[in-house]
């Protein structure tokens, strides 16, 4: 599975604790590839000075068989 954000030019900011990205301490800025545990709750936004914040994306990741 995968999620994604497309922001050219943006920082991307994300939890995998369910918690809102924007307003959480325990949110990482992206780097690159992120693994997530089955019952990771991924959240994430785009912020780029000058524009407005992209919505929270949210994917709730479940075990694959």
């Amino acid at each position: 599975n995968s999620a994604t954000i497309a922001a050219a030019g943006s920082t991307i900011y994300y939890t995998t604790n369910g918690a809102d990205p924007r307003y959480s301490v325990d949110a990482k800025t992206y780097t690159g590839p992120v693994t997530l545990a089955a019952g990771d709750q991924l959240r994430a936004y785009a912020a780029a000075e000058g524009k407005f914040n992209s919505d929270v994306a949210k994917h709730d990741h479940t075990a694959s068989t």
